[in-house]
């Protein structure tokens, strides 16, 4: 079957080179490159539908967890805010001026918008 596609320039330089290299003509080259693609979308989308159908199996099953399980946030997860490192911040830091000026104090220096454009 004779299928018509048009390529950028760019892309048939790429395609061209590919057959080249493999010492393939460029019409099988095409043909393998665009079944390897259909075949990895088809196997990708039976994965997408076999996740889904046991994740509907196991709720049906009541193989699942609560909304209020699930809420746990990243911090938590994590073991919460590091208590040493909040020991000795100044709670005023949620404004971004007060934030720059405090890592301008830690380094010593003051930072200004024309030394962080001319890094």
């Amino acid at each position: 079957m004779a299928i018509v596609i048009t390529l950028s320039p760019e892309l048939e330089a790429l395609l061209r080179d590919g057959a080249a290299r493999q010492g393939q003509d460029i019409s099988l080259v095409a043909s393998e490159l665009l079944a390897s693609v259909l075949e990895q979308e088809e196997q990708d989308s039976e994965e997408a539908i076999q996740g889904i159908q046991q994740g509907l199996e196991d709720f049906e099953a009541g193989r699942f967890r609560s909304f209020e399980d699930v809420e746990i946030t990243v911090v938590e997860r994590l073991g919460g805010h590091p208590e040493h490192l909040l020991q000795t911040v100044p709670s005023n830091l949620s404004e971004r001026g007060n934030r720059k000026g405090a890592i301008a104090n830690q380094l010593g220096t003051e930072i200004t918008w024309t030394a962080l454009l001319a890094e």
